[in-house]
């Protein structure tokens, strides 16, 4: 998916000649703790609520104070990953997207944005969940999806995870159902390791958990 076809149009813009007030008020509006500042169309930057905090006067025009964090923004064009790393990168809950003219086009949302992951993954459609443990060379999703489909069952979404100085890797298979025990010993005789498995329950209330920390600590 493209950046423009996530953005959201509930998310107001600034002037630079409005208060730090203003700010705050529409970001408590809303539960962000980041706006754009655009003049003409054109994005100048944005305002987070710790730098509207630390003005002398919160009623001061914002152009009239120093900002913490740079420009940032993704183009309409580029894929959502570029979205997605820059939120992390700088703790953002909005991310603005521009045109090449720096013509400003609208804000991606945090929690959009990871509710979109989400929908992408199936994690919310019923299934069980198996991580597979494996060294780097052996991964091929083409066999594991092979070794999937001869027992019945339909990979919805894969997610591959390195682990800092090590040479393995752990490949995490959600799947369309939750009878998989043919699957995993098939799996088994092919000697992967499974590392865990789980069923809808436990998975999602575990995916449920680990998305509000992730809104948490982009909040923070």
């Amino acid at each position: 998916m493209l950046n423009r076809q996530l953005i959201s149009h509930i998310v107001p813009t600034l002037r630079s000649s409005e208060s730090g007030e203003t700010a705050l008020g529409w970001m408590r509006d809303l539960g962000i703790r980041h706006l754009p500042i655009v003049n003409d169309r054109q994005l100048l930057g944005i305002v987070s609520e710790d730098d509207i905090l630390n003005f002398s006067n919160t009623l001061d025009a914002i152009g009239a104070n120093s900002l913490e964090l740079p420009t940032i923004a993704v183009y309409g064009s580029q894929h959502l990953y570029e979205a997605i790393r820059l939120s992390l990168e700088y703790k953002l809950s909005i991310v603005p997207v521009i045109d090449k003219e720096n013509t400003y086009l609208g804000s991606i949302t945090i929690e959009d944005l990871y509710k979109h992951l989400a929908d992408a993954a199936s994690l919310i459609d019923p299934g069980a969940v198996v991580i597979l443990e494996m060294a780097h060379r052996d991964y091929s999703l083409a066999e594991i999806a092979r070794i999937a489909e001869s027992e019945g069952v339909t990979i919805m979404s894969v997610l591959t995870t390195t682990h800092p100085n090590s040479s393995k890797l752990d490949v995490t298979i959600k799947l369309n159902t939750s009878d998989i025990a043919r699957m995993v010993a098939t799996f088994e005789r092919f000697e992967y390791v499974i590392k865990d498995t789980f069923f809808e329950s436990d998975y999602l209330e575990g995916m449920q958990d680990r998305y509000e920390s992730l809104l948490h600590y982009l909040n923070i």
